[in-house]
């Protein structure tokens, strides 16, 4: 099913490959053994010669791209944000060839809390389902569900699924989700995405039970003779990969691990293809692919602090891997983050480079240094779910960040800081970071946060709540070592509406009151549309915003609706960028990434 793609390189004069070319590379996908479709954010290309040559198949139109799916080469659907804050969905039958454009009906409120990503998943022409991810910190995974039966022509919004990653479905029926904020999460729907259940699957006799576990949704095996799916298990000098088995549907699995061996910086990028578990692996830029456990031979390089992100394969040989590498000019100055397509044909004995001569690496703004200051952070920073203290030092001394989040704790914190005590924190300031402090406490009762614990919505029963959060984040802050500093708050998007406001209000209120008292700066994040609403109106103000805007720009104003005039004098962190892997030094993170212009704990 080539001739899609083969069409449009012809009748859009597609370019060549430029050697030594680099992009940005937001998705991929191999959608055949011949081609798949690339996305950078702004442009859609596609291929159908192997990556020899691509075809610019962007539908018209402005705004960056959200989501892509295709079916086959010739049907595909994209999700794009535009610039008046709505998104649109575009249809394809001919490989992009001619479009169809039309807006998606995420209402006014929904959009609020979504700037990007989506993904898209369909099995077949008429039946799909469009996942857009709420705009969060690394600590929730929160999205809206939407479900087609006539091609992309109309949606229906279904229950909330239990996280913000991509759903893929196998039937009309069964579908799955595997993720969450540490990616040890799995779940199953038997009803079209209506409702969902966690799935537990025994982990094999090898694997600790408290191996850190990563899961990739289940696939269908070649002929639906069953279903598969791997399994990624790190612990403390170890490391193993699992392929999973089952022939009824998810009831019951059979277990073989197909890689074990020594813990790396980072994990392999493993994924399932036709029934087979396939495992990329980057040690000191020697490239090793694993089919079922067994070693391809041949060894292919990239550069030698590069990481393999993902692994993009529709069987055991015809596949397609994305690396990445970061680095700065000069001391956290010029910094950019290069990523490659390669691709093979002989399960992993060679790769061959097939990146798209369509963009620039990505580019990570310089930020204002200002030495000596002990409270004002100033340029680029990131949150990340349970960085180590190994990959700190190699960051700070490789990367362009000068500041990063650190989860504290709270009744909602689900990214575990482990070790966090005074020693930790002396360590990670001794290696230079400034440290933004978060409290992961109770959320509004009329949070987007599924599952999540929620303050009363009696406003008088929320201010002791807010109160006694505040005494629990400054006793904790306290026993690490970092008494009177800033704390942040982490309140995730809800949808405001007006029976929700008044807790709110008393709950942040009191909040930030038990803060001052204690001697405390006072910080909130959450979504620029809240703050607007409700945290503008407070009594005791917060002394400093964290807003969350995916928007791409790394600077602290222009976050609509807020105005710029509140908080502006030196007050506000913005996070701009959401769930990118980056690499440097060898090491990779998936972060949130951040701009300052505010105070910081040291």
């Amino acid at each position: 099913m080539q001739s899609g793609f083969r069409l449009i390189a012809a009748s859009l004069l597609g370019w060549t490959v430029a050697a030594g070319a680099s992009a940005q590379i937001a998705s991929a996908q191999r959608v055949d053994a011949p081609g798949g479709v690339v996305s950078t954010g702004r442009a859609l290309l596609a291929t159908a010669d192997q990556g020899r040559h691509w075809a610019d198949i962007t539908p018209a139109g402005a705004g960056p791209i959200d989501g892509v799916f295709f079916l086959d080469a010739a049907r595909g659907w994209l999700l794009r944000s535009t610039p008046d804050q709505t998104v649109e969905i575009a249809r394809t039958a001919n490989g992009g060839g001619a479009w169809s454009v039309a807006a998606f009906p995420l209402s006014a409120e929904d959009a609020a809390g979504f700037s990007g990503p989506a993904s898209l998943d369909f099995i077949d022409p008429r039946h799909g389902w469009a996942l857009f991810r709420r705009t969060s910190s690394p600590n929730f995974s929160n999205g809206l569900l939407f479900a087609t039966a006539d091609g992309g022509a109309t949606w229906t919004r279904l229950p909330d699924p239990p996280v913000g990653d991509p759903v893929r479905f196998l039937t009309l029926r069964d579908g799955w989700q595997a993720g969450g904020p540490l990616g040890d999460l799995l779940f199953v729907t038997h009803d079209g995405g209506q409702s969902w259940s966690a799935v537990n699957i025994a982990r094999p006799a090898g694997v600790p039970t408290d191996a850190a576990a990563r899961y990739e949704a289940p696939k269908s095996e070649a002929g639906g003779a069953g279903i598969a799916l791997a399994a990624t298990y790190v612990w403390p000098g170890g490391s193993a990969t699992v392929l999973y088995r089952s022939a009824d549907g998810g009831a019951h699995w059979s277990a073989r691990i197909v890689g074990a061996g020594a813990a790396g910086a980072n994990p392999p990028a493993v994924t399932v293809a036709d029934g087979h578990v396939v495992q990329v692996t980057s040690s000191f830029g020697a490239l090793t692919t694993r089919i079922d456990g067994a070693a391809a031979p041949g060894v292919a390089h990239i550069p030698a602090d590069a990481s393999v992100d993902s692994a993009h394969f529709v069987d055991a040989r015809d596949g397609w891997i994305v690396t990445s590498v970061g680095g700065c000019a000069a001391y956290k100055r010029g910094c950019s983050v290069e990523q490659r397509l390669l691709g093979t044909t002989d399960a992993g004995a060679s790769f061959q480079d097939i990146t798209p001569s369509r963009s620039a690496p990505i580019r990570i703004a310089d930020g204002p240094s200002r030495a000596g200051s002990t409270t004002l952070g100033s340029g680029e920073g990131f949150d990340a779910c349970s960085p180590s203290v190994s990959g700190l030092s190699t960051w700070f001394k490789n990367s362009p960040y000068r500041y990063v989040n650190v989860y504290i704790g709270g009744t909602n914190a689900y990214c575990p800081q482990p070790g966090l005590t005074t020693a930790w924190v002396n360590t990670v300031v001794g290696q230079g970071w400034g440290l933004i402090p978060t409290w992961v406490g109770l959320q509004a009762p009329c949070t987007s946060s599924g599952g999540s614990t929620r303050f009363s919505t009696n406003p008088t029963k929320a201010a002791s709540q807010g109160a006694a959060e505040a005494r629990s984040a400054t006793a904790k802050m306290a026993s690490i070592g970092l008494s009177g500093t800033i704390v942040y708050y982490d309140l995730e998007y809800y949808n405001d509406t007006r029976s929700c406001a008044a807790a709110t209000k008393a709950f942040l209120n009191a909040w930030v009151q038990g803060l001052h008292g204690q001697g405390y700066t006072a910080g909130v994040y959450g979504s620029p549309t809240n703050a607007n609403a409700d945290w503008l109106g407070l009594a005791n103000l917060p002394d400093d915003v964290w807003m969350a805007l995916w928007n791409g720009n790394a600077g602290v104003f222009h976050l609509p609706p807020l105005p710029n005039s509140d908080w502006a004098n030196h007050q506000r962190i913005h996070q701009y960028q959401g769930n990118v892997n980056q690499t440097f030094g060898g090491v990779r993170y998936n972060i949130d990434q951040d701009f300052l212009d505010g105070p910081v704990a040291k």
